[in-house]
């Protein structure tokens, strides 16, 4: 009965505490605080810069020969001449491209640089909105991009950020350091007796 008498108040104990902190957490990240935080840390609040693609994708074993690579290669150059002629690239998309995204006329979207594999990124960073890329060789096979437009950086404004978003993880921060001290300040409060010797 002591145990479960112990227990209970321990419980109570540590569930007034979690509340209490949870309180203190969220009195601490005011407007100010956030405010403050963001204005210390304006690179963790930038868009990179981005780039939209269309891709046609003729695939290729990684192990196949150099054969057929080159083959693959000279007919990616075909499907080239026939965009760079004035063919609509998202129709020969869909007709020539084995990537899952072949049915919406090789529409990437709008993608981060930095997030292409760097061999793509390369051929990609040199093109002009409207240009065609030359063969792009990849893991998957060889590759045709066309850059369909660019977004250059950003800085959010700090009106622009989500708020109620980034409250929460300020709070759940706090949080974590407030309960960690107050954890510390038990252990160091604590007197051990030892009732029978060990």
């Amino acid at each position: 009965r002591e145990d479960l008498t112990f227990n209970a108040v321990v419980e109570r104990e540590q569930k007034n505490a979690q509340e209490r902190i949870k309180k203190e957490a969220e009195d601490l990240v005011t407007d100010k605080y956030m405010r403050d935080y963001y204005g210390k840390n304006l690179d963790k609040f930038k868009v990179p810069a981005q780039v939209h693609l269309r891709g046609i994708l003729l695939r290729v074993d990684p192990s196949a020969s150099q054969r057929v690579w080159n083959k693959t290669r000279k007919d990616i150059l075909e499907i080239a001449k026939e965009a760079k002629a004035g063919a609509d690239f998202a129709e020969l998309a869909k007709k020539h491209s084995q990537s899952q995204d072949a049915s919406k006329g090789g529409d990437m979207g709008w993608t981060h640089e930095g997030s292409l594999l760097p061999d793509i990124e390369g051929a990609v960073s040199r093109l002009k909105v409207g240009e065609i890329s030359g063969p792009v060789m990849s893991i998957y096979g060889v590759h045709l991009f066309k850059l369909e437009g660019k977004r250059p950086a950003k800085q959010l404004k700090y009106s622009e950020l989500n708020l109620k978003k980034l409250k929460k993880e300020f709070v759940a921060k706090e949080y974590k350091k407030l309960w960690e001290d107050w954890l510390k300040s038990l252990r160091k409060g604590a007197k051990v007796e030892y009732l029978r010797k060990l």
